[in-house]
């Protein structure tokens, strides 16, 4: 009786383990393909074996020709983010600079008169 309630507990423990290791690795995979429908336990797999085909893949093509590959994946980031400014022209001032003095304004006082 106790090696029963024992072996149960074990059971559960570990099959708490590994759907939590599975729900992980569907995150991850899923991630990867840009999907976020939820899957089943084989669902996952099969989206695992993809991907791991898929960067297979791209091992490979990367030593065949390093170059080529990285082209590649600068053209791929570049597609899926769209256009980034680059950073020192994010900190500028949204107007322009206009000649001559600085309109007066509360925190900028005119010359004394």
């Amino acid at each position: 009786m106790v090696l029963t309630k024992f072996s149960n507990f074990i059971l559960e423990y570990v099959s708490g383990i590994f759907n939590e290791a599975l729900k992980e690795l569907g995150r991850m995979c899923m991630s990867h393909l840009k999907s976020d429908k939820p899957q089943t336990k084989l669902g996952i797999l099969n989206m695992a074996v993809e991907v791991i085909m898929t960067l297979e893949q791209q091992v490979r093509e990367r030593n065949l020709n390093p170059k080529a590959a990285c082209l590649k994946r600068r053209e791929e980031e570049k597609a899926e983010d769209g256009p980034k400014l680059p950073p020192h022209i994010l900190h500028q001032t949204p107007y322009p600079s206009l000649p001559g003095p600085p309109p007066n304004l509360p925190h900028n006082p005119g010359p004394p008169q």
